[in-house]
């Protein structure tokens, strides 16, 4: 069997959704199919985020970031992208622009791990105090804080992006890196039958393909 590299969306426990990494190489192959196949807008979305998952793997960022951008010209909802393109905003220094993603993904569906994304590009951009504040909201909803605070230092190196001080410390006193989690949304069971469309799988079917 071959690992394609995505985002298991038919599986969800606890509200989280495993990273899993295998060819990134050919998920991009798999992707530029499906946006070349398929007419539906939202099918091309998902395919296109998952393409910048693939190209962060890769380092290949300009790349990522291009991805994210059609996924959210097709479904300007689409999370996954505005985190993405988010985190692409915030690696270049573009503050404005990574703060009104994440706060869109965040208001749209609040999540520690977005109001935590949001901190970061308010401290980035010289807001402490706004970002305290989204730091208070992150406490508020969160279920487990340092699990979300880990989750957000990992966000952060898949796009080449130290962590915070606070952030590095609490890796190490884990002593593991936390598998990188995605934000549960109210379009989930939409991107669930959009990912089984785009691997042809049936519900509740691993995201494999054969040989």
């Amino acid at each position: 069997t071959t690992e394609i590299y995505t985002l298991s969306l038919t599986r969800r426990s606890s509200d989280l959704y495993e990273l899993r990494v295998g060819h990134p190489e050919e998920a991009i192959d798999d992707c530029n199919s499906a946006v070349r196949a398929s007419a539906d807008p939202k099918v091309k979305a998902v395919a296109f985020s998952e393409m910048g998952l693939a190209h962060l793997q890769l380092g290949q960022y300009e790349m990522a970031a291009e991805s994210y951008r059609n996924a959210l010209r097709l479904n300007p909802k689409d999370e996954m992208a505005l985190l993405g393109s988010g985190l692409m905003a915030l690696r270049i220094g573009e503050f404005k622009q990574a703060t009104e993603e994440f706060s869109r993904a965040a208001n749209d569906d609040p999540n520690d791990v977005k109001f935590l994304l949001l901190a970061q590009a308010l401290r980035r951009s010289g807001q402490p105090a706004e970002a305290d504040r989204a730091v208070v909201q992150a406490q508020e909803i969160s279920m487990n804080m340092n699990e979300a605070q880990a989750t957000v230092a990992n966000y952060l190196a898949l796009a080449g992006m130290s962590a915070a001080p606070d952030l590095s410390a609490l890796q190490q006193q884990t002593g593991h890196i936390v598998m990188l989690r995605s934000i549960p949304h109210k379009g989930v069971e939409l991107h669930q039958q959009a990912v089984q469309k785009l691997r042809g799988s049936r519900p509740g079917a691993a995201i494999n393909q054969p040989d």
